[in-house]
């Protein structure tokens, strides 16, 4: 008898700590050191109003417990941990913010945690959002991954309603129909923003936006499908930034408004359901077909209406470009859209721009410029101050797109040296450029090739006051020539490799045109590089096997009152080739010239 009762009492007491562990292995999430056997228990208990964090401690089946509702005035930071939320397309068994705001992230460092489903699409039964965003609800998605493809293709995984706010900071959104997707309905002005992360669709477009409201799509956001990235059909599209493609090869065998009809394109503005109007400031947008499309007969009485402004593009959209704004093909058959109406355009990394109308003003850092262009009629009467940070008191080659005259206060900071004579050998056999030294007064022109020199290192301004900046269209490159060579001097009008070009560019320390041999190196806007040329045959003179040879600066006048440098009184034993100051040999010796400056090893000699 004592031996039954005390088999009965440890069978009891085993069952009490199976009981008791199997207890504790069902939970599934907890609120600080609080744990709950369900993940509505944890929401449910969370506070309204302040933000309360629900932390995953094992994986959820949603299929099998009632759905994840967060309510009005609750604030909940959904941590997935790692773990995974099993789900399904269908209203009791997703996700339903309805009021509330819910923040999903994993904090796992591999971010393993996934909200997914595995539910083909079945109209009627399996068609509802994987999370369902309405009644002035809020989602962010701070990181994770939300999966909803199957067989069908038609499944969407966040559904936007009823003044709802969505935001995409980060992770990955894959979905078989729409990644994100509104109402048809009615306009329920909703507001959706993509700043980061990945949205998928396998067989459409990744956002559907049939109802009111604005979707932004900034840079940190790649939006992609197998029809394209955006079909837009009602509301407000702003891009500032992001990767948008389409994969050309969407089918979802029923919806065409999303993959059929709008020909693959990556932004889709066709058949619009209500008035459509977008913006697009940048971005990259590549498409199997056409990069942006819309209907030639819209809906009647709707209307989408563009207006791009700036971007990466696969295929031309001029026809939709601002006013003043211009498609330009690149080298790799893209177009890259620009402002290019009746202003001084400058480029600074193909992302901002300094632009000038007549009679404005316009302030250039030319340590930041990669491309000058100033249309064809020119643009009058431009304020103009340029700056640069000098690292060195050196010669530097230097031109600018408009006439302007030397003024005391320029030369109050800088020394200004304009091109004289050409090919003067010195005693190595190399050329010497010859430069005279530029005073108060003196008029330069655009385009013509100086040299300027600050007076001081660091930050300098050079103040040309009111000015009128010419296009370099039809402007012939200044060149001279010796007997045998002809030299031109080409300005650099936007970010140009020499290697290309065989040309040599000014080294201000070693005070020569050096000839370029790095393939990756590039001269900015405001320099110009020299090019040497058989006047035979016009063929171009570059140093022998790929080494670096130069050809010295000279500037006559350079610290001298009387206007000469490096001056010697020649005799009548001196030898060797003297050049006169247009480049002339005149002769072995100085002995019998007349008294003037010549050029002989390179050097200004003064002959009494």
């Amino acid at each position: 008898m004592r031996n039954l009762t005390l088999h009965k009492f440890l069978a009891m007491l085993l069952m009490t700590v199976s009981c008791a562990t199997l207890s504790v292995a069902q939970n599934v999430a907890q609120i600080g050191t609080k744990e709950y056997a369900t993940l509505q228990a944890a929401v449910n208990d969370a506070a309204t109003t302040e933000q309360t964090v629900v932390t995953l401690i094992n994986d959820v089946d949603l299929t099998t417990d009632d759905e994840l509702v967060v309510s009005k005035l609750q604030n909940i930071v959904l941590d997935m941990n790692g773990h995974s939320i099993k789900g399904a397309n269908a209203d009791d068994k997703n996700i339903w913010v309805s009021g509330g705001k819910l923040t999903l992230k994993d904090s796992k460092e591999n971010s393993t945690g996934k909200f997914y489903a595995e539910t083909p699409y079945k109209e009627g039964v399996y068609d509802k959002p994987l999370v369902r965003v309405d009644n002035n609800g809020e989602f962010v998605m701070e990181s994770g991954h939300i999966y909803s493809v199957s067989a069908g293709n038609l499944q969407f995984v966040i559904g936007a309603y009823n003044y709802s706010k969505v935001t995409i900071n980060g992770g990955t959104i894959e979905s078989g129909g729409y990644a994100i997707n509104g109402s048809i309905d009615e306009d329920q002005n909703t507001t959706i923003t993509i700043n980061g992360g990945t949205l998928v669709s396998t067989s459409s477009y990744a956002i559907s936006h049939p109802q009111s409201g604005t979707l932004t799509i900034n840079s940190g956001a790649v939006v992609y499908g197998a029809g394209g990235a955006i079909d837009m059909k009602r509301g407000n599209l702003v891009v500032y930034g992001g990767i948008m493609t389409s994969k050309g090869k969407g089918d979802t065998g029923k919806w065409g408004e999303g993959t059929g009809d709008p020909d693959k394109a990556a932004l889709n503005f066709c058949k619009p359901y209500g008035n459509v109007t977008a913006t697009i400031k940048g971005g990259t947008i590549t498409a199997a077909g056409d990069a942006v499309l819309t209907d030639d007969q819209p809906t009647e009485g709707k209307t989408a209406t563009l207006a791009i402004e700036g971007g990466k593009y696969s295929s031309d959209v001029s026809k939709y470009c601002s006013s003043g704004y211009t498609a330009t093909p690149n080298a790799d058959g893209t177009y890259r859209v620009s402002y290019f109406g009746n202003v001084v355009l400058v480029v600074y990394d193909y992302k901002s721009k300094e632009m000038a109308e007549a009679g404005q003003s316009i302030a250039i850092d030319m340590d930041k410029v990669n491309k000058i262009w100033v249309p064809e009629a020119g643009v009058k009467r431009v304020n103009t101050t340029l700056t640069k940070n000098y690292t060195n008191t050196g010669w530097n080659s230097f031109f600018v797109p408009f006439d302007f005259t030397l003024t005391d206060e320029m030369l109050k900071d800088f020394e200004f040296a304009t091109l004289y004579a050409i090919a003067l050998e010195n005693g190595n056999g190399s050329p010497v450029i010859s430069y005279k030294m530029a005073k108060a007064g003196d008029k330069i022109a655009a385009f013509f090739p100086c040299l300027i020199k600050a007076k001081a290192t660091g930050e300098q301004k050079l103040y040309f006051g009111e000015v009128d900046y010419k296009s370099i269209k039809g402007v012939a490159p200044q060149y001279s020539c010796s007997t045998t060579e002809q030299y031109t001097f080409h300005p650099v009008m936007e970010n140009t490799c020499l290697v290309a070009k065989k040309g040599y560019y000014l080294n201000s320390k070693q005070n020569s045109f050096v000839y370029n041999t790095h393939p990756e190196a590039y001269l900015p806007p405001f320099l110009y590089y020299m090019t040497i040329q058989d006047k035979a045959t016009m063929s171009y003179i570059v140093p022998a096997n790929g080494g670096a040879s130069k050809a010295k600066i000279c500037v006559i006048g350079e610290n001298e009152p009387t206007g000469i440098t490096d001056l010697v009184d020649e005799t009548a034993s001196a030898s060797g080739k003297v050049y006169n100051l247009q480049g002339v040999v005149v002769g072995n010796t100085t002995e019998g010239l007349p008294k003037g400056v010549y050029i002989k090893n390179g050097r200004k000699i003064i002959v009494k």
